[in-house]
């Protein structure tokens, strides 16, 4: 009897399921916190250039495009590095569905490391997360 016993419920899914989204929810808390400080820095480096051109310092400028492009490339790489949650994701919705819970699925994140492009980003994740918290309490909330 004890291989039945273990056939995976509705019921027994329920707490990995939840544990599951708490921590995809934890990881894309933190997404959003490293890409919030980015877009102040980018915003902070767009504000100094325009100083800089006012002034006419071109050296300064130079510095500050260079940061700028170190900034972009940042942003490229925190935007790529939330791609295996949604990896996890797909992997997980058949394991959503015996639980009885809608496969969830993270929006297309753009490649572009434009400031309004980053902030949109920061939108759509954050409503993601609203979401999956909704989600997660139904199912007894984190702990």
């Amino acid at each position: 009897l004890v291989p039945c016993l273990l056939v995976p419920t509705p019921a027994s899914m329920i707490p990995f399921i939840r544990d599951l989204l708490c921590l995809i929810i934890k990881a894309l808390k933190c997404f959003l916190g490293q890409l919030k400080t980015l877009i102040g820095i980018m915003q902070g480096l767009s504000l100094q250039l325009i100083s800089a051109q006012t002034a006419g310092n071109t050296e300064l400028m130079n510095t500050i495009q260079c940061a700028q492009e170190n900034a972009a490339a940042s942003a490229a790489h925190l935007t790529a590095s939330i791609e295996p949650i949604g990896v996890i994701l797909d992997l997980a919705g058949s394991l959503f569905g015996i639980a009885g819970v809608e496969p969830i699925k993270l929006p297309q994140i753009g490649s572009d490391a434009d400031l309004e492009t980053l902030n949109q980003t920061v939108i759509t994740i954050t409503d993601v997360v609203a979401k999956l918290e909704i989600v997660v309490e139904a199912l007894g909330g984190c702990g």
